[in-house]
């Protein structure tokens, strides 16, 4: 996949898939997280082009501001509700590996109510 140096340097890194939009690597000082890089909120918007908060170890939408968990995929705020999928990363002597499983489509969206509805 890529070097550990490499992936420090550039702190984050996108995976081509075929018929994705890749799965994104973040390097968060000596800790490496895998998820997809597209946000669960609307289906197109790539998450590669977001900020990471390292304290919270967290992906931050760039287009609403929403934010996932690098650990565990987990929306950490709205307006993200699904999860994202995360992938095992290994780390074997200075090389950096994703296992990407076979593509499976990311679940259909479905809007948190607001506050009072139901």
């Amino acid at each position: 996949m890529a070097a550990r140096e490499e992936l420090r340097a550039a702190t984050q890194i996108v995976i081509e898939r075929a018929s994705t939009h890749g799965v994104l690597v973040v390097a968060v000082e000596d800790d490496v997280y895998a998820v997809d890089n597209l946000c669960t909120h609307s289906a197109v918007l790539t998450l590669h082009e977001g900020d990471i908060d390292v304290e919270r170890r967290e992906i931050v939408c760039r287009w609403h501001s929403g934010r996932f968990s690098l650990t565990s995929g987990a929306p950490a705020r709205l307006p993200c509700s699904i999860p994202l999928r995360t992938y095992d990363v290994h780390l074997v002597g200075d090389q950096v590996y994703v296992a990407v499983p076979e593509y499976t489509p990311v679940p259909e969206y479905t809007p948190v109510p607001e506050e009072g509805e139901c």
